[in-house]
């Protein structure tokens, strides 16, 4: 990989730039260096980082914190194996939030104000099935400082085929006790509480006192009838999410403004189309996570303020034939 070469090497590929300090030092794996190459070697990649982009140049914020704990070491590292071991073992000294999302925080729409703004915020998420799971993966890993599940359900084994949240060893575990656990392994900055029982209408209008944005995952139309209510209540912005055999909705509707249309407005309370279970008709398993994701992307830009909602809009996506189609709706007229 490391060659003689006079100058540092730029790979080009998949739109992706690898840059390799290295062989401007003439090393190969295995060569041993003496303390002082150490040091030289650590700041040939800090010199040349400063050239690179500032996509590349968060790259190189760790081999900058693996540099300065280098120069505290009394016994430094003298091949390049002991280079990359050191590394691998000093790294998880470097996970902090803040990195975690780097590549996010990148995003000049998003930026360093809306990364604050997701580590502040708290959600609730309604639901932690099969759009529950992805929604919840991505918001906590996505930076989300406070998650609150609320699922009185448990984890069967026809769940693990969308559910990723859940495990073959949780099997009869509440979901909501289930994902704190996922989470708490995967993303441990992220505060999670766990809601195990049966919420109606007034339970959730106090649970969204708390929270800044609602995630309605639910799978079943009392629950959705119930969140959508609770969210005029509350005044909040509540995402909707729906999945049945290969079909998808998504929209948001925006509890903070009294002209803003809601899920009554959208959905009949009685209609029996409203309320078809995947156990009885099937769903597919992409359909899902599709979904789910969708609806942590539209969270993650409430909470930081940025883009375009779906308020008023209702996207639909059909992962049979590969579309998506938005149909606008507002406030229903009383006759």
């Amino acid at each position: 990989m490391f060659g003689r070469t006079s100058g540092p090497r730029v790979e080009r590929g998949a739109g992706l730039f690898l840059f390799h300090p290295l062989p401007r030092l003439g090393l190969n794996a295995g060569f041993a260096l003496p303390p002082k190459n150490v040091t030289r070697y650590t700041g040939a990649v800090l010199e040349y980082g400063l050239r690179l982009s500032r996509m590349q140049r968060s790259v190189f914020l760790s081999l900058q914190l693996f540099a300065q704990s280098l120069r505290k070491r009394t016994v430094q590292p003298t091949t390049i194996e002991e280079i990359v071991m050191t590394m691998a073992v000093e790294s998880t000294e470097w996970d902090t939030p803040e990195e975690r999302v780097s590549r996010q925080t990148l995003l000049k729409e998003l930026g360093e104000k809306g990364r604050e703004a997701i580590a502040k915020a708290h959600f609730l998420v309604i639901g932690a099935g099969g759009l529950g799971s992805p929604a919840i993966l991505y918001l906590a890993a996505a930076g989300a400082g406070h998650i609150t599940v609320v699922d009185n359900d448990t984890v069967s084994i026809s769940n693990l085929s969308r559910q990723l949240l859940h495990t073959t060893d949780r099997v009869g575990v509440n979901k909501a006790l289930s994902a704190k656990e996922t989470v708490a392994s995967h993303t441990p900055f992220c505060e999670i509480t766990s809601v195990t029982e049966m919420v109606d209408e007034a339970r959730l209008v106090a649970l969204m006192t708390h929270v800044d944005v609602v995630l309605d995952c639910s799978d079943n139309l009392a629950t959705r009838v119930a969140a959508g209510r609770a969210a005029v209540v509350a005044k909040k912005p509540l995402v909707f999410g729906s999945a049945i055999r290969f079909n998808g909705q998504v929209t948001v509707f925006d509890g903070r403004n009294p002209d803003a249309p809601t899920f009554d407005d959208l959905f009949e309370e009685d209609a029996a189309q409203n309320d078809v279970k995947a156990s009885r008709v099937g769903v597919f398993s992409g359909v899902t996570g599709v979904v789910g994701t969708l609806q942590a992307s539209e969270a993650l830009k409430l909470a930081a303020n940025i883009g375009e909602p779906l308020i008023g809009r209702l996207l639909m996506v059909d992962t049979l034939n590969m579309t998506f189609e938005t149909i606008r709706y507002g406030k229903r007229v009383a006759w």
